[in-house]
């Protein structure tokens, strides 16, 4: 969904880019926020990067102890 979010904001397709925003946001869990917030290869355009980010910092708090594991 990253990439295809990527894409989105290449040609420009707001409509899209924000659908595929949220669905990165309903399906996160601890372990895909970790993957967001320390890969570095992770391209996320800089209009969604905020409200992406922000998201996966709030899922991975509160699944911490799982992903500790």
């Amino acid at each position: 969904m990253l990439s295809l979010l990527k894409l989105t904001d290449e040609y420009l397709l707001a409509d899209l880019q924000k659908v595929c925003e949220d669905s990165i946001i309903d399906f996160m869990d601890g372990f895909a926020a970790l993957h967001i917030l320390t890969e570095s290869k992770i391209l996320i355009p800089e209009n969604s990067e905020s409200i992406i980010k922000d998201t996966a910092k709030s899922v991975l708090l509160d699944e911490y102890e799982i992903v500790e594991k």
